[in-house]
């Protein structure tokens, strides 16, 4: 097991949010790291074994150790105790003062309002005890349903990018998206 020195679990009214463990590898790849609808538009491929999973966790594990990393939450449902989702922010690399942030839930849960709760939560904890004020988050432009969410949390449209995915081989229209507390 790995946690983050500045990672804590938080609670919200229908979920926890703690950190993710090596023991978490199954769940996380049934519930939404295999699916390629729910991993279409992340920066990693979806995982196609079990193994593609645990080295996923072993870049977890390696950033667990930066200061400037907090992305390994997992989303838990209060009342099942079941693993839907992650999420987590990172020092954007252009901006000193900006935490980019990012998140996944499993299909299954879409349009319950889940990641909008727990990314408030983040959000709150970041500013309030880790004293981040400016926040930054793109989304597909072909995924509307992540850009309500980032309204829901008072983010604002910027402006238009590009996002590739970590290996290269996909690249896609984004729209970007800030809130500055």
């Amino acid at each position: 097991m790995y946690t983050h020195k500045g990672l804590v679990s938080l609670e919200t009214e229908r979920l926890f949010l703690r950190p993710i463990t090596r023991d978490d590898a199954e769940a996380i790849f049934h519930n939404w790291a295999s699916d390629p609808e729910a991993t279409r538009f992340m920066p990693w491929n979806c995982h196609r074994t079990l193994e593609d999973t645990y080295a996923w966790l072993n870049v977890l594990e390696k950033n667990a150790e930066r200061p400037d990393c907090y992305d390994s939450w997992g989303i838990v449902l209060r009342k099942t105790g079941e693993l839907i989702g992650s999420m987590g922010a990172f020092w954007r690399a252009r901006e000193t003062e900006t935490m980019e942030f990012g998140y996944i839930i499993s299909r299954k849960h879409w349009g319950n309002g889940y990641t909008t709760e727990a990314a408030r939560e983040m959000i709150r904890f970041l500013r309030d005890e880790v004293g981040i004020r400016h926040f930054f988050a793109c989304r597909a432009k072909d995924n509307p349903a992540s850009g309500k969410v980032l309204l829901k949390l008072g983010m604002v449209q910027t402006g238009n990018g590009e996002c590739k995915s970590l290996d290269g081989q996909r690249v896609y229209p984004s729209v970007e998206y800030r809130l500055d507390l």
